[in-house]
């Protein structure tokens, strides 16, 4: 049976998820001091209602979670009974440093709070991202959601599906930065113009 650890303070200095062990959230998490969360292949993280994984606003940490087929990183709810917005998403705000995302499942997230920063299985605002060969499912809203000033390093090979809103929501900008692969139903195309509010 895997060793299950609880996870319930920030993260302030560059910390590991260790391979096939299960990370239980219990409440919001915030990376910071430019620190960076590993996350090692086989991981599952489950969350407690109304929780999230957030990089927070301008402290330039990043998240590196890089499974493989056959071990993937699995981000969901902590619920028996999982429905779409059982928690709150993964959150990355104003970062230099690019968050990477490689065979990896989110699910469950994005919370029925239908604000800006909440409903999403993932936000990312002012940073850069890398994801491939992911999943996205069951989301309460948008599954991806892009602030201005942001950008795909590359995005390719991602499934994206069962959504209550929009599969991808971003800014007119980083159409281009969309790879091939994809599948995906719908992509909303905003105006470049709105970034999140941290409090």
């Amino acid at each position: 049976m895997a060793e299950i650890i609880t996870v319930n303070q920030s993260i302030n200095t560059n910390t590991t998820w260790e391979t096939n062990k299960i990370y239980h959230v219990t409440t919001d998490i915030n990376i910071l001091n430019s620190a960076i969360l590993t996350i090692e292949p086989g991981c599952i993280i489950k969350f407690e209602p109304a929780t999230s994984l957030i990089v927070y606003q301008n402290t330039n940490g990043a998240i590196h979670a890089i499974g493989n087929k056959q071990n993937k990183i699995i981000f969901t709810s902590s619920q028996s009974r999982t429905m779409p917005g059982e928690w709150d998403g993964i959150k990355i705000f104003n970062s230099i440093e690019e968050s990477i995302f490689e065979h990896c499942i989110i699910e469950h997230a994005g919370s029925s709070d239908y604000s800006y920063k909440n409903q999403n299985s993932l936000l990312f605002d002012g940073a850069y991202l890398s994801m491939n060969n992911c999943t996205i499912r069951y989301s309460n809203g948008n599954a991806i959601r892009m602030g201005s000033l942001s950008k795909f390093k590359s995005f390719s090979n991602n499934v994206i599906l069962e959504e209550i809103n929009t599969p991808l929501n971003i800014n007119a900008n980083a159409v281009s930065s969309i790879g091939k692969g994809n599948m995906l139903s719908l992509i909303h195309i905003s105006e470049p113009t709105r970034q999140a509010e941290i409090s």
